[in-house]
């Protein structure tokens, strides 16, 4: 992404959670972020799909400087945030992009989980 560092908090949550179910197939405001549902069959039209949705929770609104969004996996059972905002040194915290995402996940009850996940930073 253009040079810029590129953080990633992963996190798993059971497939049967409701609230999980609801994000992957719910409705989420314009406001909230811009979703993106894609599906994979892996060439084979009677085989099994692979399911992701992406919410780009940040990045797309006029004077935004920080680009994230959320990928939500069905057969892995995870939410990934993925972001260009730089962490302070030592801090994990990615207060602009986890914000936005946290906004997301309270509407389907599942806000605790991304303070659960691990945060992986490339430079």
């Amino acid at each position: 992404s253009c040079g810029a560092p590129h953080a990633t908090l992963r996190t798993h949550i059971r497939r049967d959670n409701p609230g999980y179910l609801s994000l992957l197939a719910g409705e989420i405001d314009r406001d909230e972020g811009i979703v993106v549902d894609y599906c994979w069959d892996r060439g084979d039209l009677h085989g099994p799909m692979d399911e992701w949705r992406i919410v780009i929770v940040s990045g797309y609104r006029r004077g935004e400087t920080i680009a994230a969004h959320l990928l939500v996996e069905w057969v892995a059972g995870a939410i990934e945030l993925h972001t260009t905002e730089r962490s302070a040194a030592g801090d994990t915290r990615l207060n602009v992009s986890m914000g936005r995402a946290v906004s997301v996940l309270r509407r389907f009850g599942l806000e605790h989980t991304i303070n659960r996940g691990r945060v992986h930073v490339d430079v």
